[in-house]
């Protein structure tokens, strides 16, 4: 009879657990093993209270996992928690270090593209005979550098510049029906006194 009576109970109190299922030892024994485990399950869940006591931001998740890996022994899981908790704030921060770098970098896309737009714009009105798309190549050709790419676009016009500067050595300025973006232009490549007059 004590043969079968669990090592977890007394004799009385086997006698009880007997009684509750009419005698059967088997009904007995499974009575028991799922009260053993909801013990069990209880035990486990102090544990993590605990725990979660001393690390109040680290995630529930985490600290059963640790808990877990130590046998569920609270005083073992303390110093691979810590470090555990280490490493995820480490993490945090890389990510958020990545995510405010990929915020910049979008940021200064954004900026590129609109000082694109304002040189492509400011360069079309200076030479409205150009395509656009010519204009826009030598930008990017030149990453933006405004100067040089307009040095490159008055090379692409040295019949008109020379053709315009003549015509501004024979006949007051004001009698030319020019555009004003050419009249700036022959100002920049031909005749820099005419930048103070205008």
């Amino acid at each position: 009879m004590e043969q079968d009576i669990p090592t977890e109970l007394t004799q009385s109190m086997w006698a009880d657990v007997l009684k509750q299922v009419g005698g059967d030892k088997e009904k007995a024994k499974g009575l028991f093993k799922g009260m053993e485990e909801q013990e069990n399950e209880k035990a486990k869940e102090r544990k993590v209270r605990e725990l979660e006591a001393n690390f109040p931001d680290t995630p529930k998740e985490l600290i059963v996992k640790v808990l877990a890996e130590n046998n569920w022994d609270v005083e073992l899981a303390i110093l691979p928690l810590f470090e555990r908790v280490e490493q995820q704030r480490q993490a945090e921060k890389e990510h958020e270090r990545q995510e405010q770098a990929k915020k910049r970098e979008a940021e200064r896309k954004a900026r590129k593209q609109q000082a694109s737009e304002q040189a492509q714009s400011f360069l079309q009105n200076l030479f409205a005979n150009i395509p656009g798309e010519k204009i826009q190549a030598l930008l990017d050709q030149n990453e933006g550098d405004v100067d040089a790419t307009t040095e490159q676009l008055l090379a692409l016009v040295p019949s008109l510049s020379l053709s315009l500067s003549l015509s501004l050595s024979l006949s007051p300025l004001s009698s030319l029906s020019l555009p004003p973006q050419q009249i700036f232009c022959i100002g920049i490549s031909f005749s820099p006194g005419l930048i103070l007059a205008i």
